[in-house]
């Protein structure tokens, strides 16, 4: 696996960073040949990339902190006749137009996000918090979300609901515990998100 990360000191390229090192861990049989940084950028990230698959030419995946960066590996990739999407697996973070795009038609194997809704969820946890439904009963004093996976399997129906990103057609109400009594716990979920649409 070859990474390619955002800016050092930046506070979510640490946090994206960090998160890749701990699934590594988790996995196991994954080996990070080297991580770099590539500015968030698609031409920093496509020309790092070219020298990168020159030095690992066996290298089966790459990981990015962001879509742009994925989409630039993609290109150098399929120029370096690694076919993206079938021998060279690349997956971005961001959920961004190009990059769905790029998923449906396979050559970015997936792309992890929805992170952007957090803003309409806090709005939903203190709704209920004024009304005294207290989001650490069920949830403690930290509450986090988990990005979703958008991949060959699901990526019609996001963009079938989601293409206009008229967010204002997501029903926040159904997520509110005070006005879902019979809902034990806060469900942002991806599939949940769709759900409410």
């Amino acid at each position: 696996l070859l990474a390619l990360g955002g800016p050092a000191g930046d506070e979510a390229a640490d946090s994206r960073r960090e998160g890749l090192m701990a699934a590594l861990d988790k996995v196991g049989s994954a080996r990070l040949l080297q991580y770099v940084t590539a500015d968030w950028n698609q031409a920093v990230a496509y020309r790092k990339t070219e020298g990168l698959l020159h030095r690992y030419p066996r290298v089966h995946a790459i990981w990015a902190a962001n879509d742009p960066m994925a989409l630039g590996a993609v290109q150098a990739a399929n120029e370096a006749g690694l076919t993206a999407g079938r021998r060279m697996l690349i997956a971005g973070i961001d959920w961004n137009p190009p990059a769905l795009e790029a998923v449906r038609n396979g050559s970015l194997l997936a792309t992890l996000g929805g992170h952007f809704v957090e803003g309409g969820f806090a709005l939903v946890v203190l709704y209920d918090f004024f009304r005294g439904k207290d989001f650490a009963e069920v949830s403690g004093t930290t509450l986090s979300t988990h990005m979703g996976l958008l991949h060959a399997g699901n990526i019609d129906q996001y963009i079938r609901q989601f293409s206009d990103q008229d967010w204002s057609r997501i029903r926040f109400s159904e997520f509110s515990r005070v006005l879902n009594p019979d809902q034990p716990a806060y469900d942002f979920s991806l599939n949940r998100l769709l759900e409410a649409m």
